[in-house]
């Protein structure tokens, strides 16, 4: 079992910035989804939200639409404030249903021990995944501890596929007609590309098999 997660910020540093939102997707080894996923934005933090934000990672986010579902926005364009029922979705809140959402794959008839040693072997994956778990480590610490140390990065297996079978990355999913990478900058719909591109290397060989 994997745990693919995808979060969008205001930056680089989770010290600094604020998550505004989170998407958590369960898979099996084969990579089918397992139950609904977890989708949740969350309330920036007070003086680290908006302001935190330099001009491309505005831009990026009132691209993607997130922007304004999580401020209200003038005639301007210019936000003014949190959307009420986004104010009611802290770190802490966020968290917590979190928590409680992924209990569902914990088996019912293991200990707590046992819960303890299960959820050490579940790694994260996902697209440059240290960034999701360096935010996860400062804002949702708790979450982030109890899984595996170890990582599947599907940003890694493109690198080494564009080196190794260059045919099979130009033809990987996620690319529009030009060939660069659609920009989605959506919790959830980063996540489902991973997978799909994962999925993808798999079924071409270069995973798992015979490089073409």
């Amino acid at each position: 079992m994997y745990i693919w997660t995808d979060l969008e910020t205001t930056g680089l540093s989770p010290t600094e910035g604020s998550i505004l939102e989170i998407a958590v997707v369960v898979t099996d080894f084969n990579l089918h989804e397992i139950g609904e996923p977890f989708v949740s934005l969350v309330c920036p933090r007070a003086r680290q939200g908006y302001d935190a934000m330099d001009s491309y990672v505005r831009e990026m986010h009132a691209k993607s639409g997130l922007l304004e579902h999580i401020y209200q926005i003038d005639r301007y364009g210019n936000p003014t404030r949190v959307i009420e029922e986004v104010t009611q979705k802290t770190t802490g809140e966020v968290r917590t249903a979190l928590l409680a959402w992924f209990e569902q794959f914990i088996p019912a008839a293991v200990s707590n021990l046992e819960a303890a040693k299960f959820l050490r072997k579940i790694s994260f994956a996902g697209s440059s995944v240290h960034f999701d778990k360096a935010w996860l480590k400062e804002h949702m610490p708790d979450f982030e501890s109890l899984f595996s140390h170890r990582i599947l990065d599907v940003s890694s297996i493109n690198m080494l596929a564009e080196q190794w079978a260059p045919e099979i990355h130009s033809k990987r999913p996620g690319l529009g007609p030009d060939g660069k990478p659609v920009p989605m900058h959506r919790a959830l719909d980063d996540i489902r590309n991973s997978i799909e591109t994962l999925r993808y290397y798999r079924k071409s060989g270069f995973i798992g098999g015979v490089v073409l």
